[in-house]
């Protein structure tokens, strides 16, 4: 029973960190998240064996595509990734004999580390007009869509426009515990911090340190039953 109350305050203080690590990281989502302009240093990464997450319906496999690709290395599927404060874009792209390309990305957000991830993907044909498609049926992979953020002119102006953001649901597990540590110590810190604060006031004020009755010559307080903590400058009332 002794255990008890610790283990409660600690899986509240872990699911406080928890919850805070994913506001932070749908705050950078909303903040940081726009594709345009395209970034000037694109990290390429090894030609990827598979999509990174469920492609959809009617898309080919990467596989497939570097088979279709293997003599014209310059079609070969490629990947890249970059970052922009703290969110992280990942994601491969390819094309088919047919004139389609395919773009699918990942767009993880969080700090210190990446708490979240979504997917989105795009197929665009340059064969009559182009369709391009968003996983928006599946929001563990494709993010939820909750509003629109203003898109800005040249001059920093907030236009009539919106930029449709995706918050990121799926969690990157290494990030989310690492996060959920960080904010839950920084939580159990501040109420520590601030639970010292007041009951050294009420102390000074000569004031039961829980509910704030006037301490008498008891040593418990004859309000809610807890044991007296007198102040050393703060004598028992009744006393010279």
């Amino acid at each position: 029973m002794r255990l008890l109350r610790p283990g409660i305050l600690a899986l509240a203080f872990l699911a406080a960190g928890a919850f805070t690590s994913y506001a932070v990281a749908w705050w950078a989502m909303y903040r940081f998240d726009d594709l345009a302009p395209w970034p000037t240093v694109v990290d390429d990464l090894p030609r990827p064996y598979a999509w990174p997450m469920p492609a959809p319906d009617g898309w080919p496999s990467i596989l497939t595509l570097r088979e279709r690709y293997e003599s014209f290395p310059p079609a070969q599927p490629g990947a890249y990734e970059w970052r922009r404060g703290p969110i992280a874009f990942r994601g491969c792209f390819a094309n088919d004999y047919q004139g389609t390309d395919y773009w699918m990305q990942e767009v993880r957000a969080g700090w210190p580390a990446h708490t979240a991830s979504r997917f989105d993907h795009h197929a665009a044909s340059s064969v009559g007009t182009p369709r391009i498609t968003r996983n928006e049926t599946r929001p563990w992979y494709a993010g939820l869509y909750l509003v629109d953020r203003p898109l800005l002119d040249s001059k920093g102006q907030q236009t009539p426009f919106g930029w449709p953001v995706y918050f990121p649901v799926r969690p990157v597990w290494p990030g989310l515990l690492i996060n959920t540590a960080f904010y839950g110590t920084i939580l159990f810190a501040l109420t520590l911090a601030i639970r010292r604060v007041v009951h050294s006031r009420r102390a000074r004020a000569g004031l039961c340190l829980h509910c704030k009755y006037p301490i008498g010559t008891s040593p418990v307080c004859t309000e809610c039953g807890k044991p007296v903590a007198r102040s050393p400058q703060v004598p028992a009332r009744g006393t010279p």
